[in-house]
C-alpha cells in the first residue's frame, strides 16, 4: 500500500467521508451533471472513473478489499478532504461544479453526516467561554467548585 495511513485509519475516514450509498452514487454517475465536471482524458473525467471504482469498493466486504482498492480509498479520502478544505461557493452550492465534483468522488456536501457534526462539536465547545465550562481561564483565577453555594470559593495555587 502506498499510503502512510493504516488500513483502519483509511477505513474510518472513508466511512466518514464517502457518504453516498452505492446505488445513489451509481445513479448520480448516470446524470449529465456528473459528466459535466472534471478533467477528461479519453472522454471520462478522473472523478467519474473514481466514482465507478468507489461503487465497486462500497459493495466489497472489508476483508476482501485488495491493496489496489485500499490505495484508491486513501486517494479518495485525500481528494475529499482537500476539496472540502477549499470551501464551496457562497451561492448556488446545490448546482455547483464544486458539489458535483465531490459527488463524483462519493461525497455529497449537502447531506447531513455525522463526520461533519463530530468535527463541529469540539469547535463549538471551545467557543463556550471557559468559565461557563468550569475551566480556569488563567492559572491565577479561582473557579467555583461543585460545593454548596455557601461554601467559600476555593483558591488555586500555582
Amino acid at each position: 500500500m502506498s499510503s502512510s495511513k493504516s488500513y483502519e485509519q483509511i477505513w474510518d475516514e472513508w466511512r466518514d467521508l464517502v457518504n453516498m450509498a452505492p446505488q445513489e452514487l451509481e445513479d448520480w454517475l448516470e446524470t449529465e451533471e456528473s459528466r459535466s465536471v472534471g478533467d477528461t482524458e479519453d472522454g471520462e473525467s478522473t472523478g467519474h472513473k473514481s466514482g465507478r471504482r468507489i461503487v465497486t469498493i462500497k459493495r466489497t466486504n472489508k476483508d476482501d478489499i485488495s491493496d489496489d482498492q485500499w490505495d484508491h480509498m486513501a486517494t479518495v479520502v485525500g481528494y475529499i478532504k482537500r476539496h472540502l478544505s477549499q470551501g464551496g461557493p457562497d451561492e448556488d452550492v446545490e448546482t455547483s461544479a464544486w458539489r458535483y465534483s465531490l459527488m463524483n468522488w462519493g461525497h455529497d456536501p449537502l447531506k447531513d453526516d455525522w463526520a461533519s457534526l463530530r468535527q463541529a462539536i469540539p469547535a463549538a465547545i471551545r467557543a463556550i467561554p471557559a468559565r461557563r465550562r468550569g475551566v480556569a481561564a488563567s492559572p491565577n483565577i479561582a473557579m467555583p467548585s461543585t460545593a454548596a453555594p455557601s461554601a467559600p470559593m476555593p483558591t488555586q495555587t500555582a
